[in-house]
């Protein structure tokens, strides 16, 4: 059964992106622009949502707390927040959510996308 990636960005360049290269790698792949639109999926997925893979700026909801509020209704989901902000503004954000039991992987936008492919494996495995 083929893992199922959740990608949020109000960047529509980077979730194309996205879809082009999970697709290859055999995910099955959700985009939004939108966090709540985001979250919606999420709630109506009923934890079969592997991954979500969010920028930290968005309007409306930022990637943070989509995040902890997508914890709450799907508990197994991976996280990983994809930012371009320096680490020093992230690392509280993250600690934030690791004291609140929710494990996210940081990584700098723009990731490559071999690490970005490398990073969703070892947390969600490979596709199939």
């Amino acid at each position: 059964m083929a893992r199922t990636v959740l990608a949020v960005d109000d960047n529509k360049t980077y979730l194309e992106t996205f879809q082009r290269l999970f697709t290859f790698k055999g995910y099955t792949i959700i985009t939004a622009l939108n966090p709540n639109n985001a979250l919606d999926t999420i709630k109506k997925a009923g934890g079969l949502i592997d991954l979500l893979l969010t920028d930290l700026d968005m309007p409306e909801l930022s990637g943070d707390r989509l995040i902890e509020e997508a914890h709450r209704v799907a508990p197994d989901t991976k996280y990983i927040l994809h930012t371009a902000r320096t680490e020093d503004i992230v690392q509280p954000i993250l600690k934030r959510l690791k004291a609140g039991g929710v494990d996210v992987v940081y990584l700098h936008k723009p990731a490559g996308l071999n690490d970005m492919v490398s990073v969703v494996e070892s947390l969600i495995g490979t596709a199939t």
